[in-house]
């Protein structure tokens, strides 16, 4: 992931998959992971629209799958995401085949394994500027929980395959602990900022709550309670943030 104060290009693939067009553009007078992929959505023009991180790598038959899948009618489609080897990274990953709901979004979504039609994306529109790496604000992450939120409420059908995925490192095995603490803090802000301005307030209180539990279970263990007491800090701040967009 890119780190919150560096220059962000847009990196978007726009293409029928298997035709394997795509478009590139690089736009380094301007910051931000959400702000970058904004200047990407303006090319697009049909297809299937993926939004890849720099340090991901597709299996090779995994845009064929998605492809096909397409093919039945749907309007998205989510992978999981494994680590190089083979464990899951950065989520606790639904196991089964779901369709993707604002209810189990935590676990079905993921920017690097999302896939959406170009006609659900218009409809969409565009990403927050005030979420996501490199924003300018306090808030890390969270813009395509947000953005696929939008999609469910304008109707969009996606639908989450456990048994494709996406290989992506960990970071929280990657960084110093340090670093890995205060990701967390960013991450879980934009998280709870997230839930907050979709007026999801029940599962607000879900996670803040099983935050507090997390802390209290990992009482014995210090690295556990340094990043348990930064998601639980962070989703706070997020979730008490301001309700405007």
């Amino acid at each position: 992931m890119e780190q919150a104060d560096s220059p962000i290009s847009s990196q978007l693939v726009t293409s029928r998959v298997l035709a394997g067009s795509a478009t590139y553009e690089h736009t380094p007078r301007e910051r931000g992971l959400s702000r970058g992929r904004n200047r990407g959505l303006g090319h697009i023009s049909q297809g299937i629209v993926a939004f890849p991180d720099d340090d991901c790598f597709y299996p090779d038959d995994l845009l064929r799958s998605v492809a096909d899948i397409f093919d039945t009618g749907v309007d998205g489609v989510a992978v999981s995401q494994r680590t190089f080897r083979g464990a899951d990274s950065m989520l606790r990953w639904e196991k089964n085949e779901v369709k993707v709901t604002k209810f189990n979004i935590p676990r079905t979504i993921n920017s690097s394994t999302i896939f959406l039609s170009a006609d659900i994306v218009r409809e969409v529109g565009t990403f927050a500027t005030d979420l996501g790496a490199g924003a300018g604000t306090k808030f890390g992450a969270g813009e395509e929980n947000d953005f696929v939120l939008r999609a469910i409420s304008v109707g969009a059908d996606i639908v989450y395959r456990p048994d494709l995925f996406v290989y992506q490192a960990d970071w929280r095995e990657e960084l110093p602990p340090a670093e890995v603490v205060q990701k967390a803090v960013a991450y879980n802000r934009g998280f709870g900022r997230v839930l907050r301005i979709n007026r999801l307030y029940g599962q607000g209180l879900y996670w803040i709550i099983r935050s507090a539990v997390g802390l209290v279970a990992a009482l014995g263990n210090a690295d556990r309670r340094r990043l348990q007491w930064a998601h639980l800090r962070g989703r706070v701040s997020g979730f008490m943030s301001s309700p405007r967009r």
